[in-house]
Formats: C-alpha cells, sequence, structure tokens
C-alpha cells in the first residue's frame, strides 16, 4: 500500500485550525492559561522566599559556631582577619567534602614541610645575592622553659634577620672553644668569603671566642652587641650612690602600690584614669629607666593619692 505524500514528507501543512469553535471554549482556555500562569509565579516567588530564610538561618548557625571554636579556643579575634586564614578558608571552601588534617600529620609531616618551605623561601630572599652582600653570624643564649640552655644561631644581611638554627646547651660547658666551635660551623656552612663579622654579646667567653675565629678567619671581625654594651653601661650608671637611692625608693612604691589590691585599685579607679605603674625586669637595668620614667609621667596622679582623704574613708 503506497503510503500518502503528506505521511512521507513528515508535513501537517494541509491541516487547518476550526475556525468555528465556540467563543466560549476560546475564553476557557485563555482563564486556564492565564491561572495556570499566576499559579507558576507565586511557586517561583515563594520558593525564592524560602531559600534565601533558610541560607540566613543556616548561616547564622555556622557563624554561631565559629563565634563558640573562637572563644573556646582562645584565638584572638584578629585572627578572622589575617590573610593566611583568609586564603586557606577560600581554598578550602571549594571541596564541600574536605576533612582538617588529623592532629598528628599537624604535629609531624605538615609540621617538617612548612618549616622546609618557609627556610627554603628565606634563604633564597636573604642569600641569593650573597656574593657582593655579606652577612653577619651572631648567637645569643637563653633558657627555655624546661630550663634547658639554648643558643641561637642568628644569620643577619640587609634583608633582614635569619633564626638559622639553635644548639641545645644542656650537657655542654659554654666555654669559648665550644662557641667558637659553632660560629666556625656556620661560616663553613655560607662560605668564608660571604661572612663579614661576629656579633655577640660582651661577655669574656665570647670576646675569646672571637678571637678564636679571627685566628681561623682573620678577616672576619668580632663585634660586641651595641645593646647588649648599652644596657651593661646603664648598669654601672645605677650602681652610682644617688642614682641607686632614687631607682630603690621608686621600686618600693611602686611594689607597695601594685602589691595590694586595694591601693591598685585606688590609683587606677580614682587617680591615674588607667595608666598603670611599670615594674622593672631584674635581669635588664634598662627597664629601671623605663619605670622612672613611668613614675615621672604619672607623679602628680601620685601626689594626689598620698594626700587624698580616701586612706580614712
Amino acid at each position: 500500500m503506497e503510503t500518502p505524500a503528506h505521511r512521507r514528507e513528515g508535513s501537517n501543512k494541509h491541516i487547518k485550525g476550526c475556525e468555528r469553535a465556540a467563543e466560549r471554549f476560546k475564553l476557557k482556555i485563555r482563564e486556564l492559561n492565564t491561572r495556570h500562569a499566576a499559579t507558576s509565579t507565586q511557586r517561583r516567588t515563594v520558593q525564592l522566599s524560602i531559600k534565601p530564610m533558610m541560607d540566613a538561618v543556616q548561616r547564622e548557625k555556622i557563624d554561631k559556631l565559629w563565634s563558640m571554636a573562637q572563644a573556646v579556643m582562645g584565638l584572638p579575634f584578629r585572627t578572622f582577619k589575617h590573610p593566611a586564614f583568609e586564603e586557606t578558608y577560600r581554598f578550602s571552601s571549594q571541596f564541600p567534602g574536605y576533612k582538617l588534617p588529623s592532629e598528628k600529620r599537624l604535629r609531624t609531616t605538615l609540621l617538617d614541610a612548612n618549616y622546609e618551605t618557609v627556610r627554603e623561601e628565606t634563604e633564597k630572599k636573604m642569600f641569593d645575592h650573597m656574593v657582593w652582600d655579606k652577612i653577619t653570624i651572631s648567637c645569643d643564649g637563653w633558657t627555655n622553659r624546661n630550663g634547658r640552655p639554648q643558643m641561637n644561631m642568628l644569620h643577619i644581611s640587609r634583608h633582614g634577620e635569619l633564626a638559622h638554627r639553635h644548639v641545645d646547651g644542656s650537657n655542654e660547658t659554654k666555654s669559648a672553644v665550644w662557641i667558637a666551635e659553632h660560629i666556625m660551623q656556620d661560616i663553613e656552612e655560607r662560605g668564608p668569603s660571604n661572612v663579614l663579622q661576629f656579633v655577640a654579646d660582651n661577655t669574656s667567653a665570647n670576646i675569646l671566642a672571637g678571637k678564636l675565629v679571627r685566628e681561623r678567619y682573620p678577616h672576619i671581625i668580632f663585634g660586641g652587641c651595641v645593646a647588649h654594651g648599652l644596657d651593661l653601661l646603664m648598669e654601672d650608671i645605677g650602681k652610682l650612690p644617688w642614682v641607686k637611692e632614687d631607682v630603690n625608693d621608686c621600686k618600693s612604691f611602686i611594689k607597695f602600690i601594685k602589691n595590694h589590691h586595694m591601693t591598685n585599685a585606688m590609683f587606677l579607679d580614682f587617680f591615674s584614669n588607667g595608666a598603670t605603674l611599670l615594674k622593672p625586669v631584674a635581669t635588664r637595668f634598662a627597664t629601671n629607666v623605663i619605670m622612672l620614667d613611668r613614675a615621672w609621667t604619672l607623679s602628680s596622679s601620685l601626689r594626689r593619692m598620698v594626700i587624698s582623704d580616701r586612706w580614712i574613708s
């Protein structure tokens, strides 16, 4: 059987709409179309209004979780403005399934990797031009929180300072030979021609270590730390009788005020407008000068406190 031409060609151009459809059917169709459009618009409006509301609720919950975590961990508020924090959050938020690294990884492999990254970048920045930019090697002793003696080895150039390494001196005698050995080790690492000088505190051991270094490397000079020298100078000034008397008097009344809760509160609340007196540090005589300067600045407040009626009220 032969297929009609209009079916073979897939055409329905010969079909025409009914020109005699009742007007009421046309009105009914328009009404249904209008009602459907209105329902669709209303449905979209409801969905759009619910979504922002749900987003706001979720955001508030997440914000509270961040705030609670910050409070529990004792993080400073400025943590959330730190570029490193913002960059980490922005990058990790691109991966919804990401999980935080474990404490073990943070303590071990990741910490080691970060250390190497920082060391490489710092050394590259400071020592790329070391051929014409000589460095200074410095050392300084200190005691950590466990009471173990340490010695920091610092490498200094015009680009900044690098804490190159630290030496644990728990089982060592801090002799001039021991100090010189570590200084010469760093000199060999950097190359003797790239080192200009060795700087340390003005102790007898460091001065002798400087002489030992110069015997092996005559072009490297030894210089005493200027800040340490000034501190020693101020200590000698503090031994003068008239200076020592004033310093001791100032220490005594500051300790009296700050070591008693009532007197300290009276001074802060009624006389100093919140400015506090400063105590000196035992190992740094320069802090005595800072103490005297603050006491002089608040001298009028101290006078008002001495003659105040609050002592008898």
